[in-house]
């Protein structure tokens, strides 16, 4: 079932309370192309998701560059998997859609997929063995800074540094209202991390080779003082500027400037 009568029934349950709930019920097969079979989700899922075809381009990405040597160790040189392949960590996980595609991939064996929220976390494990990927998918219910990326200056590193060839990293913004105030600078330090943005990349290279930064589109104009920050030269980065289609109710489809991806690699 679809319509509007339908979404204004989810809002508050399934579909955020907001005045244009409607739309995220309309994009519901473009964050999952499997929704109408089970696919679990919270309410902010529905802003805080990847779409999945933007999901599908990050892991063909990591996996590319990885695998042709473009971000370090390439294929069969990682020391977590002993040499059968890549391994990937993404440390802020949700209900999956990156985990997921980063998982589908066949250059990539194991992903870890750490997430705070019990309840995120067994929403993402039904939704990978949706997608059939259970078997290579490990959902962490931890924090990624006890588990690897620190919490300490001090350099005093968990266990998992060096056991991944790449982090990704789609810190939790919060949605629309976060830039109802005006401005985007709350993206130097998001709200609830213990680090700021740029911390948060040196220390995933500290974990790994790569590290793939997914932001909302409002961040293109500070990703360079951020990767400055972060100690990551000019010719040690990739930026994108990444788009959907979106078919809204009986409009024709639009391509629409949805968020920016950073790819960085030491």
């Amino acid at each position: 079932p679809g319509g509007r009568a339908l979404a204004d029934k989810l809002v508050g349950r399934l579909l955020p309370q907001t005045r244009n709930h409607n739309k995220y019920w309309q994009k519901r097969h473009s964050l999952f192309s499997k929704f109408e079979r089970g696919v679990r989700m919270d309410a902010t899922a529905w802003f805080s998701v990847t779409p999945e075809k933007l999901a599908e381009h990050h892991a063909e990405t990591i996996a590319g560059l990885l695998s042709k040597g473009g971000l370090g160790r390439g294929v069969g040189a990682s020391e977590s998997s002993g040499g059968a392949g890549l391994v990937v960590l993404d440390a802020f996980a949700g209900v999956g859609g990156n985990a997921i595609q980063l998982a589908r991939r066949a250059e990539i064996t194991r992903v870890l997929a750490c997430e705070i929220s019990p309840e995120l976390c067994s929403m993402g494990r039904s939704n990978a063995q949706l997608y059939g990927v259970q078997c290579k998918l490990d959902f962490l219910c931890c924090d990624c800074f006890d588990l690897a990326l620190g919490r300490r200056e001090s350099g005093d590193w968990p266990p998992l540094r060096s056991a991944v060839d790449a982090v990704f990293l789609s810190p939790p913004w919060g949605g629309p209202s976060s830039f109802a105030a005006g401005g985007a600078q709350w993206i130097r330090h998001f709200p609830g991390l213990p680090v700021s943005t740029a911390e948060l990349v040196r220390r995933a290279l500290g974990v790994a080779r790569a590290c793939v930064l997914y932001l909302p589109k409002q961040s293109y104009s500070l990703v360079g003082e951020i990767m400055k920050e972060a100690g990551v030269g000019a010719e040690d980065f990739l930026v994108e500027k990444n788009y959907v289609y979106v078919s809204f109710e009986d409009k024709p489809r639009q391509k629409h400037f949805v968020a920016i991806t950073v790819y960085a690699f030491r």
